[in-house]
């Protein structure tokens, strides 16, 4: 398999979802996106539920996450070397990786952030956190 087909395979997995369902402007204001996502925290689980992911990157709102999904959080966050944080989460019967990362909108180089979750991401691998399963 070549490295298009690798990446093209490695789409099936991604899904994108807000937790504000409304227009915005250029910058976030956490208050009202925790607004937001408590009052709409039925639609964007049955999103989550519908495109069944292995991993949840949390661009910028891991805390707003962590905090509405507490009581079923399988396990508190908790550091990795790479300084970015995690927690996993039961959805559809199996656990779901929440992945802290910056949002990909964010003003900073992207390529440090990108590599610091590259890194993040094959420790948590190591760890046993996370399989990939297969694409049927």
């Amino acid at each position: 398999m070549d490295s298009a087909q690798k990446a093209a395979k490695g789409l099936y997995y991604i899904g994108i979802t807000n937790l504000k369902k409304t227009g915005g402007g250029s910058t976030a204001d956490i208050a009202t996106i925790k607004k937001h996502a408590e009052k709409y925290r039925d639609l964007w689980q049955n999103e989550l539920e519908i495109m069944d992911p292995e991993i949840i990157l949390c661009g910028g709102t891991f805390w707003i996450i962590a905090d509405i999904l507490n009581e079923q959080l399988v396990r508190k966050p908790q550091h990795t070397r790479t300084r970015l944080w995690y927690a996993q989460w039961e959805l559809n019967g199996h656990r779901v990786l929440l992945v802290d990362c910056y949002h990909p909108a964010n003003r900073d180089s992207k390529k440090p952030q990108y590599n610091e979750l590259r890194k993040a991401l094959l420790e948590l691998h190591k760890k046993g956190l996370w399989h990939s399963r297969s694409v049927s």
